[in-house]
């Protein structure tokens, strides 16, 4: 109570305590840093993030995981300033210019109709690697009950993934598989193989918010095992930002000054970028196996996914996101 009364005495100072207020407002009241048996921070706040747009009145803007509420603890609601009152988390989000809730939102719309489209192409198995708390396996499961879905992430966030789901749905679905993996130090075609995933097999991976906050070497060998563990026509759509907004070209990305404080804060500093420019995207990707479709920023996000009813962008999502859509040729 303090700490939030603090923070409305401290708004009514002017602009820079406004700014120390937003700061206050937004260390979280505990630690949550990504330490063995924690789970992670960042796939709470995405995870509250879309609950709350699962709210949104209008529903050209309203995001499509109506389960994402289910995965939201009673803890994470308590310590992330969000709210299971729609209105009460938009004031939030609108005072301090959260911009990665529309980031989150537009993603999960573009993921989901990349999928969608895959899906009617035929699919034999879905990868999503740093799942989260995904619930696509779970919201889709009537469409494509046989195709199998392998979830990874950390330990402590799988688990309490697995818990959840079953609390939720009484048990985990038959074709979904948990893959309990640390990207930074274990080999995933060994965790993957040991899980029983095919390689022959025509998939569709989803690498949601995770290259920003792994070492390049692990970004690397990520797509290179992609590239050669996946059927021809396998595709893969992750997010990544671009070097200079990970070393800190403030001037360039200045939203990214606030994030990366946050960030390491919590215990999970962003660690690696892709180049930038189109041009030196494709390339890299290119030398690492695979065929880039598309590349999409915050301008093209908005305007597909952000736009409401009144002809009017609910909002704009941060300039240092963008979204990769690439094939295995």
């Amino acid at each position: 109570m303090f700490r939030h009364a603090q923070a409305h005495t401290l708004i009514r100072n002017g602009w820079i305590a406004s700014i120390v207020t937003m700061m206050i407002l937004m260390i979280p009241a505990k630690s949550s840093a990504v330490r063995p048996g924690k789970v992670s921070f960042t796939a709470e706040i995405t995870t509250a993030q879309r609950a709350v747009a699962a709210m949104h009145p209008d529903e050209k803007l309203r995001n499509p995981d109506y389960l994402a509420e289910k995965f939201v603890s009673d803890e994470c609601w308590h310590y992330y300033h969000y709210s299971r009152d729609f209105k009460t988390s938009m004031t939030f989000i609108k005072t301090f210019r959260v911009g990665t809730y529309y980031y989150t939102n537009a993603r999960t719309k573009h993921i989901d109709r990349l999928f969608q489209e895959a899906a009617k192409d035929g699919l034999e198995q879905v990868l999503v690697l740093g799942a989260g708390f995904d619930s696509r396996a779970y919201r889709f499961q009537k469409h494509l009950p046989k195709v199998k879905f392998f979830e990874m992430d950390l330990p402590a966030t799988i688990a309490q993934k697995q818990a959840t789901v079953i609390k939720i749905f009484g048990k985990a679905p038959r074709n979904v598989v948990y893959v309990p993996i640390d990207f930074n130090t274990q080999d995933i075609g060994a965790a993957l193989k040991a899980k029983g995933y095919l390689p022959k097999r025509k998939t569709f991976i989803i690498w949601e918010g995770v290259t920003y906050y792994i070492a390049a070497q692990a970004v690397d060998k990520t797509l290179r095992f992609i590239a050669s563990h996946s059927a021809p026509g396998s595709t893969v759509v992750f997010d990544y930002m671009p070097d200079p907004a990970v070393k800190g070209d403030y001037k360039k990305y200045p939203a990214v000054r606030r994030a990366a404080f946050r960030l390491a804060l919590a215990g999970e500093p962003l660690l690696s970028g892709l180049p930038e420019g189109s041009g030196a995207v494709n390339g890299y990707i290119n030398e690492r196996g695979l065929e880039v479709i598309s590349d999409v920023g915050s301008q093209e996000l908005t305007q597909m996914y952000l736009i409401g009813s009144d002809g009017k962008p609910d909002g704009k999502p941060p300039g240092h996101f963008r979204i990769v859509y690439a094939k295995v040729p």
